[in-house]
């Protein structure tokens, strides 16, 4: 362990032009992919660290996987979970709830990203 830290930080090998701290990942390599997945999921809804909702750039990563053949894997029970979530926003009327629950919500569907029907 540890051949791949230099100062503390991790440096790829195989591709020595990335810089140190910087983890290669390519669009075209099918382990790497629902990875890079996650992480636009996570871009758009604003929950990778930073708190930053980036859309175009979520937009643009699901259109480089989709053009380098990524199929996503069919996840029936992320559809139950936005339609119930979905189905809370519209129940507002009914049962007024805050701002702050609605924007939560609403980052909560983003979040699980467009689910497949089975």
């Amino acid at each position: 362990m540890g051949a791949h830290l230099v100062d503390g930080k991790f440096k790829s090998d195989k591709y020595a032009e990335v810089r140190a701290g910087l983890l290669p990942l390519s669009f075209t390599d099918p382990a790497a992919q629902s990875l890079i997945a996650e992480y636009s999921r996570r871009r758009r809804a604003g929950s990778h660290g930073s708190k930053e909702v980036d859309v175009e750039f979520a937009d643009d990563v699901d259109e480089a996987l989709r053009l380098a053949g990524y199929q996503p894997k069919p996840r029936p029970w992320l559809r139950s979970a936005r339609t119930l979530l979905t189905q809370l926003l519209d129940t507002e009327e009914a049962a007024p709830c805050p701002e702050w629950a609605k924007t939560y919500v609403r980052a909560a569907i983003a979040a699980l990203g467009d689910a497949e029907e089975s």
